[in-house]
C-alpha cells in the first residue's frame, strides 16, 4: 500500500488515504506513519543515521527499536553492509560484501523490515530460503546463504537472505529508456516467461510478479527478484501451515498485479502467475496498466480487478508511449489490434480455467505470433488461417482476392524461384571460374611448366586469397562462400590463424551482402568467434561473439537452434569468468533442452555447461552436467569422440576432486581404451588421456602404472610434431608428477616452458599461469633456492589478487600451502600459521573424507606450533591426522598423507625425548615413501635422513 500512495501525484494521496480511512480504518493510520518516515528519509541523513520509526501495527504493541537501527559497515553475520539498494512492503535489501574474506563477491542482503517485524517473519523468511534455493536459472537471481542476527547486534536477531546481486534496471523502465520496439521488449519477456515456467516445474509460484521484481541487466538478460511472497504448490494440501503465516504476517502482494483469486484470498495455483504476467504484458506493450480508475484507492482498484473486464492494449495507446517504442501511434495501434490483444487478453481473463494453462502456452502464442503461425488464443476459422499464410507469404501473395489465391501464389513463386534459381546459377559460374583459375597455376600451360606443377596447396590457397577482392568484387554473397570455402581448407591444413582472418573477411562480405543485422552475419560472427578460441585473441573472440547476440536479440531470436549454439560458443569464450560462462552454458542448455531435445549439438552444450560448473568447484553439479553429456553421446552412434573425450576426462576429474576415487578410475579407462579404439596411440586425445590418467594413478599411490602411462605420452611427443597445447598438457603432467615425486631438478625445465607457454596465454592473466609459478616456487624451495622460491612466489600471489573470486578459488589453497613452506624454512611459524588459516574446503568437496588440501595444512599446522614450542598441540594436531587417515576407507590411496602425518609426529616425540615411538615413526614413513614414491625421490631420501639421525640419537 505503501508503494502505491507514493506512486500518486501529491494532491491525489488525500482523496486516496481518504478512501482508505472509510475501507480499512486500522490501516490508515499505519500509512500515514509510513508516510511521514519515508519523508523523513527523504529529507534526512538516511543513510548515516537510518530511521527511528515506532508503529503500532495489527494490535501489536510499539516498541523502541531504536537499538536495531542498520548503518553503513555494521556487520551482519559475516557480511558487511555497504549501502541501501531499496525496500518494500516486507524487506529492506543492502549491498553488502563478506567481512571474513572468504569470498570477495558483492551481494544482495535481504532482511525485514524493522516496522514490519513481528512472530510470522522468520518462518517466512525461512520459506523464503528454502524456496530460492531450490531454484536454479539463468533468469532468477540466486540464493547464497541465509542467517539470522545476533540478538545484541545490529538486526537484532532477524532472519536474513544473501541473493545475487543483480545491477539492472526494472523491466518497463528499461525498455522505455532503451526505446525498445514491440519485437524486442517481446524478447525480453520470453525470458521472465523461461524463468517463471522453470519455477512452476520445481512446484513454485512466485505470487507477486511485477516490472519492479524483473531486472535487466546492462547485457540485456533479465533477472527475476524476490520470492519472497512465494508459495510452494506442494503445501497446497496442508492449509494449516501457509494459513498460519498468513494470519500473522498478512497476505503480501502488489494490488495492481494481482490476480482476482488474489484479491478474494483464494486458493493460488499457477494461473495466479499468468495472470500476473498478463498485467506485465500489457503494460509492456502500452504503457498503461489494465484498469483506468476515476480515483484510486485499494477497494476500487481490487473490485476492478474482480469485476471490470479490461480494454484491448490497442485501445490504451498514446502519443507518448508510441514515441517509447520507436514507431507512430498507427503502427502501434496496427501492431496490438488483433493477436497480442487477444493473448493479453486471454491471460487476464477473470476465471483461471479460462486462461492459459500454463506460463509455456502463453510463451508459445507469442513464439506463434512471432513467426507469423496461427496463436492459439484465436478461433481456428479459415480466414484467418489464409490471413496468416498471407502474412507469412506476403512476397508470393500480393493484393490479389481470395478467388484467385492460388493462381498468384503458384505464378508468383515459379517467377521468384526462377530469379533466384538464374542468380545461384550465375554465382555457381562465377565461384567455378574463380577456383578454375587458381588451379590453372598448377598445369602445364603457365610460362615454367616444371614450378608450377610444384605449386603446393598452402600456394594455391595463398594465390586464391590473393585474387579473391579483385575476382568477385561486385558479388559479396559469391565471395563469402568462397572465404569460408578457403578458410576450411586453410583450417583442414593445421593454418589456423589465416583460417579465423578469412572467415572475418567473409563476416565483413556478408555484411556488404545483407546489411549489419541480417542472421547470416550472426551466423558468420558465431562461426568467426569459435574459431578464434585457443588462439590467444580472448578480447576479440568476445566481441565478435558479442556483436552476435545483439543481432539475435535485436530480431527477438530467444530460443532458436543458432542462439543456443552462439551461448555454448560464448561459454567457452568466457570460459574463465565464472559465473558468466555458467549463465550462457545454462541458457544454451535450457534452450536445447525445451525446444531442439534432438539436435547434436545439445550434448556439446551440456559438456559446456559441465566445464564451466568444474571451473568454479561446483563439482556435483558438474559431475551430474557430464553423465548426462555422456549418456546422449554414448547413444548417439555419431557422436563424435572428441566430445566423449573431453567429457570424460572432465567428468574424471570432477570425480577424483569429490574423492569418487573407484568412480574417477573407472571413467579414466574408459576415455583411455576409447582413445586407443577410436584415435590410436598418436592422437591427442589420447595424450591428453595418458597424461591426465598418469597423474591422477600417482597421487593416489599407484606409482608404476603411472610412470608407464606418462613416459609414454612424452615419448610420443618427442616422435611426432603436435600444435603447441597438446604438447605442453604432456609437459606439465610429466612436470608435476615429477614435482610429486619430490625429483626437482628432472622438473625444471619442462616447468620453465609450461610457464613460457602461459604467459602468452590470455594475456598472462590465468589462474593456469598462477598454477605453474606456484609450481616452480615449490621446485625451488625443493632445491634449497629459498631466495627464488620467494621471488617467483611473490610473482604469484600478485596474478592471483588480480583474477576474479572464482579463477582464485581454484589455485589460492596451493598458493597458501607453499607460503607456509617457505615460511617454515625461514623459521616463521607466525606467518606459517596465517598463510594456513587461508586454507578453506574446496567447494563442492566439503564432505571429502580426506580433503587433501586440508590434510596437508593440518600437517604443516603441526610443524609450525612446534616451531612454536607448543608441542603438545603439536602432537595432537599431527595424532588427529593420523587417525583419521588410519581410519579412512581410503587410506590405501594417500599413502603419503599417512606418511606426512608419521614425520610430523617423529619430530614431535624427538623433541618430548621419546626416542623409540619417533624412531618407529620415522622408520614407517621411509616404508610408506618408498612404495609410493620409489627410490630417488627427495622425499624419501627426507624421510631416511629423519630415520637415521633418530637412530644415532637414541644408540648415542
Amino acid at each position: 500500500m505503501l508503494d502505491q500512495v507514493l506512486d500518486l501525484p501529491s494532491g491525489e494521496r488525500a482523496a486516496w488515504l481518504e478512501d482508505l480511512r472509510r475501507d480499512q480504518p486500522a490501516l490508515e493510520p499505519v500509512i500515514q506513519q509510513l508516510l511521514a518516515a519515508h519523508a523523513k528519509h527523504e529529507t534526512g541523513d538516511f543513510l548515516n543515521r537510518g530511521p527511528a520509526l515506532v508503529v503500532q501495527a495489527y494490535g501489536s504493541a510499539a516498541r523502541d527499536e531504536s537499538a536495531e537501527q542498520l548503518q553503513v559497515g555494521d556487520a551482519i553475520g559475516p557480511y558487511r553492509l555497504l549501502r541501501a539498494l531499496g525496500s518494500g512492503g516486507m524487506a529492506v535489501v543492502w549491498l553488502a560484501e563478506r567481512s571474513d574474506g572468504q569470498l570477495a563477491r558483492q551481494v544482495a542482503l535481504k532482511l525485514p523490515q524493522r516496522f514490519v517485524w513481528r512472530p510470522g517473519l522468520a518462518e517466512r523468511f525461512a520459506r523464503e530460503g528454502d524456496i530460492l534455493a531450490r531454484l536454479e536459472h539463468t533468469h532468477i537471481a540466486r540464493l547464497y546463504d541465509a542467517g539470522v542476527c545476533a540478538v545484541d547486534g545490529p538486526g537484532a536477531g532477524r532472519p536474513y537472505l544473501v541473493l545475487e546481486y543483480v545491477e539492472g534496471t526494472h523491466l518497463t523502465a528499461y525498455c522505455d529508456e532503451h526505446r525498445l520496439g514491440g519485437a524486442q521488449r517481446l524478447a525480453l519477456f520470453m525470458q521472465v516467461l523461461e524463468a517463471v515456467q522453470y519455477a512452476h516445474t520445481r512446484l513454485v509460484i512466485h505470487r507477486d510478479l511485477k516490472p519492479a521484481n524483473i531486472l535487466v541487466n546492462p547485457g540485456g538478460d533479465v533477472k527475476l527478484l524476490d520470492f519472497g511472497v512465494a508459495k510452494l504448490l506442494a503445501d497446497a494440501d496442508d492449509p494449516g501451515v501457509s494459513g498460519e503465516l498468513t494470519q500473522q504476517v498478512g497476505r503480501l502482494f502488489t494490488p495492481d498485479y494481482a490476480s482476482p483469486e488474489q484479491v478474494r484470498g483464494e486458493a493460488l495455483g499457477t494461473a495466479s502467475d499468468v495472470y500476473s504476467l498478463g498485467v506485465v504484458l500489457y503494460e509492456l506493450l502500452c504503457g498503461q496498466r489494465p484498469y483506468r480508475l476515476s480515483h484510486s484507492s485499494p477497494a476500487q482498484l481490487e473490485q476492478a480487478i474482480i469485476e471490470v473486464d479490461p480494454a484491448p492494449p490497442s485501445n490504451r495507446v498514446t502519443e507518448e508511449t508510441a514515441a517509447a517504442r520507436g514507431c507512430t501511434l498507427r503502427a502501434l495501434q496496427r501492431s496490438l489490434r488483433g493477436e497480442l490483444d487477444t493473448i493479453v487478453l486471454k491471460a487476464l481473463h477473470k476465471l483461471p480455467e479460462q486462461r492459459y494453462g500454463t506460463v509455456a502456452e502463453l510463451a508459445e502464442d507469442l513464439r506463434r505470433h512471432r513467426d507469423g503461425q496461427p496463436v492459439l488464443a484465436r478461433p481456428r476459422s479459415r480466414l484467418y488461417r489464409l490471413r496468416k499464410f498471407a502474412l507469412r507469404n506476403r512476397l508470393a501473395v500480393g493484393t490479389a482476392g481470395l478467388v484467385t489465391l492460388s493462381l498468384v501464389i503458384g505464378s508468383t513463386v515459379s517467377l521468384w524461384q526462377a530469379s533466384v534459381a538464374q542468380r545461384q546459377a550465375r554465382r555457381a559460374q562465377a565461384i567455378q571460374a574463380f577456383m578454375a583459375d587458381i588451379f590453372r597455376t598448377n598445369t602445364d600451360a603457365q610460362a615454367d611448366p616444371l614450378k608450377a606443377r610444384q605449386t603446393t596447396a598452402r600456394e594455391l590457397l595463398d594465390i586464391g586469397v590473393r585474387r579473391i577482392d579483385a575476382n568477385l568484387q561486385s558479388d559479396p554473397e559469391g565471395r563469402a562462400e568462397v572465404l569460408l570455402l578457403l578458410g576450411d581448407m586453410y583450417y583442414a591444413l593445421g593454418l589456423d590463424v589465416e583460417a579465423a582472418d578469412l572467415y572475418g573477411r567473409r563476416v565483413a562480405a556478408l555484411k556488404e551482402a545483407f546489411g549489419t543485422r541480417d542472421r547470416r552475419v550472426a551466423q558468420a560472427l558465431a562461426s568467426h568467434g569459435q574459431q578464434l578460441d585457443g588462439l590467444g585473441r580472448g578480447e576479440e573472440q568476445r566481441r565478435i561473439l558479442d556483436e552476435a547476440k545483439a543481432i539475435l536479440d535485436g530480431l527477438g531470436d530467444t530460443q532458436s537452434e543458432q542462439r543456443a549454439e552462439l551461448l555454448r560458443a560464448m561459454a567457452t569464450a568466457y570460459a574463465h569468468s565464472g559465473q558468466q560462462a555458467i549463465d550462457y552454458a545454462r541458457q544454451s542448455v535450457a534452450i536445447y533442452r525445451q525446444h531442439h531435445p534432438k539436435s547434436a549439438e545439445f550434448p556439446n552444450a551440456l559438456n559446456r555447461l559441465g566445464i564451466a560448473l568444474w571451473r568454479v568447484d561446483d563439482l556435483t553439479g558438474a559431475e551430474a552436467a557430464l553423465v548426462e553429456t555422456l549418456a546422449l553421446l554414448e547413444g548417439d552412434k555419431q557422436a563424435s569422440v572428441g566430445a566423449q573425450m573431453t567429457a570424460m576426462l572432465t567428468l574424471a576429474n570432477a570425480q577424483n576432486l569429490l574423492q569418487k576415487v573407484a568412480a574417477a578410475e573407472a571413467t579414466h579407462r574408459r576415455a583411455l581404451a576409447l582413445t586407443l579404439q577410436r584415435n590410436g596411440a598418436a592422437h591427442v586425445d589420447t595424450l591428453h588421456s595418458k597424461s591426465a590418467f598418469g597423474l591422477f594413478l600417482l597421487r593416489t599411490s599407484r606409482r608404476d602404472e603411472a610412470w608407464q602411462l606418462l613416459r609414454s605420452a612424452e615419448a610420443m611427443v618427442a616422435q611426432h610434431t603436435y600444435p603447441p597445447y597438446p604438447a605442453m598438457v604432456v609437459r606439465s603432467s610429466f612436470a608435476q608428477a615429477l614435482l610429486v615425486e619430490g625429483r626437482w631438478d628432472d622438473a625444471e625445465s619442462r616447468l620453465e616452458s609450461v610457464i613460457d607457454y602461459y604467459r602468452k596465454e590470455a594475456d598472462g592473466k590465468s589462474p593456469l599461469l598462477v598454477a605453474a609459478l606456484r609450481l616452480r616456487a615449490e621446485q625451488r624451495l625443493g632445491q634449497g633456492r629459498l631466495h627464488d622460491a620467494e621471488r617467483t612466489l611473490a610473482e604469484a600471489t600478485s596474478l592471483l589478487a588480480r583474477l576474479s573470486p572464482a579463477q582464485q578459488r581454484t589455485v589460492s589453497n596451493p598458493v597458501a600451502l607453499v607460503t607456509a613452506r617457505i615460511a617454515l624454512r625461514r623459521q616463521q611459524p607466525d606467518v606459517a600459521l596465517q598463510a594456513l588459516d587461508r586454507v578453506a574446503p574446496r567447494r563442492g568437496a566439503e564432505h571429502n573424507p580426506l580433503p587433501v588440501d586440508l590434510l596437508q595444512a593440518q600437517t604443516l599446522r603441526a610443524r609450525a606450533l612446534l616451531q612454536q614450542g607448543l608441542n603438545v598441540q603439536a602432537r595432537e594436531t599431527a595424532e588427529a591426522l593420523l587417525g583419521r587417515v588410519r581410519a579412512s576407507p581410503l587410506r590405501e590411496y594417500y599413502r603419503w598423507i599417512e606418511a606426512d602425518a608419521l614425520e610430523a609426529l617423529g619430530h614431535v616425540m624427538l623433541k618430548e625425548e621419546q626416542a623409540d615411538g619417533a624412531c618407529r615413526a620415522f622408520d614407517d614413513a621411509v616404508a610408506l615413501r618408498l612404495a609410493t614414491f620409489g627410490e630417488g625421490s627427495a622425499h624419501v631420501v627426507a624421510a631416511q635422513r629423519a630415520s637415521a639421525d633418530c637412530s644415532r640419537g637414541r644408540s648415542g
